[in-house]
């Protein structure tokens, strides 16, 4: 099965906190602009069994959960997770810490269609495939190794809507 994306509400308490800037105390960066995010949802605790600061003793729920979520700017995520040992979990835990009470009393409220634009965002850096290999879909019946057609079907807690558009189709490449 699919991970599952954080919810609306955690995502608009996210930016509620957050002063609209990155979480990383050494950068200023803004995370909207009118009705753009440039922002990204970051996992503390890696979502993925391969990804940076995973805790195999966690579960799904916790780890789309408000208490294992931050915001970065684009530079910041990325600088962060290529160097894991630089930024352990605790390092993170604490930027989150010290951010939320500086913008503890923030009157910063984020609409809803901007809140699912930082969803989206977040779905589509987990499907972007950056090179060749297996693929596994578990959500067609059929899969036939070539050009993949792009269409997917998600699937929400709660009663979310959230219209996912995914364009194209890319080549995948099978097994040697």
């Amino acid at each position: 099965m699919a991970r599952k994306p954080p919810s609306l509400s955690t995502v608009k308490k996210l930016f509620a906190v957050s002063g609209t800037e990155c979480s990383n105390p050494d950068c200023q960066n803004k995370l909207t602009s009118s009705n753009t995010v440039m922002g990204e949802i970051c996992h503390i605790e890696a979502a993925e069994e391969d990804g940076p600061r995973y805790n195999s003793k966690s579960n799904d729920e916790y780890r789309r959960s408000f208490q294992n979520l931050l915001l970065l700017c684009p530079n910041c995520h990325t600088e962060i997770d290529k160097n894991k040992v630089s930024y352990p979990t605790s390092m993170l835990r604490g930027w989150k810490k010290r951010h939320q009470g500086k913008y503890a009393e923030s009157k910063f409220r984020i609409s809803d269609s901007l809140a699912k634009k930082a969803i989206e965002k977040l779905i589509i850096q987990n499907n972007q495939n950056t090179g060749s290999g297996v693929q596994f879909n578990n959500q067609a019946n059929t899969q036939i190794i070539g050009n993949q057609i792009g269409v997917q079907n998600n699937t929400f807690a709660g009663n979310e809507e959230i219209k996912i558009k995914i364009g194209g189709a890319r080549k995948v490449v099978a097994p040697h």
